[in-house]
């Protein structure tokens, strides 16, 4: 495992991420790069600037773009790592292979890239939410799709259900009923007692949910 920390020695380096367990966002991105050349996938990083919430905090920023089965992707491994103040948060997956479209909220590319040309990102086919079938496009409503995604997870035995929507709209209006969705889903579903959590990730539009039995 790596841990997030920008001030350490070796922080922007894979040294850093892969031998001592610390490292920045440039650190991720060289690792994962460096990992995807070694298995012959062809991948580059692109820096820029990354938001959190509405504003520009982190001046410098690194993610990736790979390339699979012909299809370009961007993937940010630190922003998938989640961890406040020595809690290790679900993955959510919300930057696993994703489409321009899923990172231009929260993502400035810097201008060099930009002038040399970058791989088009269009297709949100390779990743992980279109893949697991929790992936709310535009003009679908929440509650079937999350309580597939619920039943799914029990079944499965893995008790984790993933959401990640196309649209802020979505993702705020499923912040505001997910509470009464859940609730409401287990009652009509499950014979035993139940207890949950869930996490949200703003800049990913995506939500993690924990069942506990």
């Amino acid at each position: 495992p790596c841990r997030y920390d920008e001030y350490t020695t070796h922080a922007g380096s894979c040294y850093g991420a892969l031998v001592e367990g610390v490292a920045r966002c440039e650190g991720y991105s060289k690792s994962f790069m460096w990992a995807m050349w070694a298995l012959d996938i062809p991948c580059m990083t692109v820096t820029g600037e990354a938001a959190n919430g509405d504003q520009f905090l982190y001046s410098r920023h690194s993610w990736n773009i790979v390339q699979i089965d012909g299809t370009y992707c961007y993937l940010d491994t630190t922003y998938d790592d989640v961890e406040q103040g020595g809690e290790q948060f679900p993955i959510s997956y919300g930057f696993f292979n994703v489409d321009q479209h899923s990172i231009e909220q929260s993502r400035e590319t810097d201008a060099l890239y930009l002038r040399l040309g970058v791989p088009e990102c269009a297709s949100m086919e390779k990743s992980f939410h279109v893949k697991n079938g929790s992936y709310l496009r535009a003009g679908e409503q929440a509650a079937e799709l999350l309580a597939e995604n619920l039943y799914r997870a029990v079944e499965s035995g893995q008790n984790r259900a993933y959401l990640k929507t196309e649209t802020d709209t979505q993702f705020y209006d499923l912040l505001d009923t997910i509470d009464t969705e859940v609730q409401d889903w287990l009652n009509e579903n499950i014979g035993r007692a139940c207890e949950y959590s869930w996490y949200s990730y703003g800049e990913a539009r995506a939500v993690v949910i924990d069942l506990f039995f």
